[in-house]
């Protein structure tokens, strides 16, 4: 029994103690002091929850993030998420390649609980990067079958985001005119589009729902409708890029009638049992744009409609800086939208939020505090692709951290593929397979405690080789120290 007005539980060695006078004690706030031995009663059940309440504060807060969830009919092992990039690791066709493989299963192999696949093109009209992954043809399947088992085989579950550019592409890329609910350039990307008639909105309705089919049938566990960044599903939403008068254009209710019209074309072909998700725009920053209250009423429409789960995001190509977020920027940029979607759509469909949250205190935090069901980590993922493991097995400082350079971003814009300033191997995991040791052990000398022979010596190190680094200051880091 805990006294009242106590402010402290103290467990001596010897002393009996139940665990619900130690959950109790947990709830009122008070400390509990650490103990060398204590006589516990049987249960296994009070044994690992005793041990649970006495560990670190710290490692009680991340807990939550390896707590399971269900995204519709899948079941995903924990809160994290891979968010949905581009990459430029794709054929020029459209199909896997080896690159690509290898990079995702590096990530599953980290411990991510579900991987996006970002920005998969549905229709050759949409099209957005000369090495973007494709699902608009039939001929792409058993590569991308490939591909999704390669992944299965680590515990991850994928999905795959399917994308049309609108109008923020280019007709070099597409080779035919650029598409777009109303005939208003892209301010970055700067080509004229013309106005989709209800024959072209037809036709794009259609292949998004021949695209997931193409993923439900590669094993692929759920889709997602990239409704974001201003791309094709949310140009129609956004004054900023709608200027029509029929019933696509004008209206709240008309504006999300395309979203809605997409997420049933992909009912009609997958089942209602299939998982698909969405990429909301919470907000877009630009004049005319999609602004959080508008967010929140279509959060609820699609809710309405059975989507079963609201990635939240936000900005255009003409406000990059908001969905590729600068060091400028502050970390979990998007909780605050993510938390007002969370509440306007309550307990009917789960809310996954991204936006420099690559700190796993501050993504536990947001989850235990209700405001987010998911983290979707991108950047942290590219710079440590096993950064769920190493949060999962308290090597937090072992983490090692994206520094938000934006180089991996300025490559996709300069339609290159990624690279992380942190991270040599991010992309060249196909290439190089650190975990295989050295026919030959040698002994190894680096000169020179730098960026550069430090990754030398560490590479070194994996591959088995004993090295020597020598440095003629008394610090490491090289230039990074400036």
């Amino acid at each position: 029994m805990i006294a009242a007005g106590a402010t402290e539980l103290t467990v001596a060695d010897r002393d009996v103690v139940t665990a619900e006078a130690l959950e109790l004690a947990t709830k009122l706030g008070l400390p509990i002091k650490k103990v060398i031995r204590t006589e516990l009663q049987e249960s296994e059940l009070e044994q690992k929850l005793i041990s649970r309440i006495l560990a670190p504060p710290e490692k009680r807060l991340l807990e939550k993030l390896f707590q399971p969830i269900s995204i519709g009919t899948m079941r995903v092992k924990n809160r994290l998420a891979l968010s949905p990039m581009m990459t430029n690791y794709a054929a020029e066709d459209g199909s896997v390649t080896e690159r690509l493989k290898a990079y995702y299963q590096a990530r599953a192999r980290g411990g991510v609980g579900l991987i996006i696949v970002g920005a998969t093109f549905v229709h050759p009209s949409g099209r957005g990067f000369s090495n973007q992954l494709g699902i608009h043809q039939d001929g792409l399947i058993d590569g991308l079958r490939g591909f999704v088992e390669t992944v299965h085989k680590w515990g991850a579950k994928i999905a795959v985001q399917l994308h049309h550019a609108g109008r923020q592409t280019y007709e070099e890329l597409t080779g035919m005119p650029l598409l777009a609910p109303s005939p208003i350039p892209c301010p970055l990307c700067r080509g004229l589009p013309v106005e989709m008639t209800k024959k072209d909105i037809k036709r794009i309705i259609n292949a998004f729902g021949e695209a997931a089919h193409r993923a439900k049938e590669a094993g692929f566990d759920a889709v997602e409708i990239h409704g974001g960044h201003g791309y094709l599903v949310s140009q129609f939403f956004s004054r900023f890029s709608n200027n029509r008068t029929d019933e696509y254009g004008g209206s709240l209710e008309n504006r999300a009638r395309f979203p809605l019209e997409v997420l049933r074309g992909i009912r009609q072909k997958v089942g209602d049992q299939y998982p698909v998700t969405y990429r909301i725009n919470s907000e877009e920053f630009v004049p005319g744009g999609v602004t959080i209250e508008e967010s929140k009423t279509l959060a609820l429409l699609l809710a309405g409609q059975g989507i079963d789960l609201l990635n939240v995001s936000g900005g255009v190509y003409a406000s990059a800086y908001a969905f590729i977020q600068p060091a400028a920027l502050p970390r979990g940029f998007y909780v605050k939208n993510a938390h007002s979607i969370k509440q306007a759509v309550g307990s009917k469909v789960p809310v996954m939020v991204v936006g420099r949250i690559k700190d796993p205190v501050l993504a536990a935090e947001t989850i235990n505090s209700g405001k987010a069901d998911m983290i979707a980590v991108g950047r942290a993922l590219l710079a440590d692709p096993d950064f769920p493991r190493k949060v999962e097995q308290g090597n937090t400082q072992e983490i090692r951290k994206c520094i938000a350079c934006l180089r991996c971003g300025d490559r996709v814009f300069e339609d290159q593929p990624i690279w992380c300033l942190v991270n040599p191997m991010a992309g060249r995991e196909w290439r190089y397979d650190l975990d295989k040791k050295a026919d030959k052990i040698k002994r190894i000398l680096i000169i020179g405690g730098g960026p550069g022979g430090l990754e030398a010596a560490r590479v070194a190190a994996l591959r088995g080789h004993r090295v020597f680094l020598y440095e003629r200051s008394r610090e490491l880091g090289g230039w990074l120290k400036v």
